[in-house]
């Protein structure tokens, strides 16, 4: 049982990504979208910074986050304004659904100054609602973001 639902739906991931750790070598012969799969995750894991953002990115376009003419687009400046000041929040990923904001993606960044994401993501929910709420005529009162923290890859040691 997951979340309530007793069977999932069936998985669109290529069988060579859920059942290979490192891309095939040929004579394997994979699709483009499954070889920057490898690629992407190969760049994310020796530690590039952009390469877990652009990880993300290609993970939500195979999973079809972007149908609908929905635009998945990285490094979002929001601002909204607190305590009377206007302040920014970076979005890393966000989905666009035509002007509105509907999904966030924030990357774990530990720094010796940053060690905690959960602010950061919330502060970057806060400014999106508040865009989003700029965009109605009428008043928005509550809006539900569906968002994630990505921290990185995972790959195991072959030995």
């Amino acid at each position: 049982m997951f979340f309530g639902t007793p069977q999932l739906p069936p998985t669109t991931i290529s069988p060579v990504i859920l059942n290979n750790i490192l891309q095939p070598a040929p004579p394997a012969v994979i699709s483009k979208e499954d070889c920057l799969f490898f690629e992407y995750l190969h760049h994310a894991n020796v530690g590039e910074k952009a390469a877990v953002d652009d990880f993300t990115c290609h993970i939500l376009r195979m999973l079809n986050f972007d149908d609908n003419n929905k635009l998945i687009a990285t490094k979002r400046e929001l601002t909204f304004t607190m305590c009377g000041i206007r302040v920014q929040a970076m979005a890393d990923i966000v989905i666009l659904d035509g002007s509105q904001y509907s999904f966030i993606v924030q990357g774990d960044k530990h720094t010796p100054v940053i060690d905690e994401p959960r602010p950061q993501l919330i502060a970057a929910a806060i400014a999106a609602f508040v865009e989003n709420k700029g965009c109605h005529i009428f008043s928005l009162p509550q809006q539900t973001f569906l968002a994630i923290i990505m921290t990185g890859p995972s790959s195991l040691s072959l030995s």
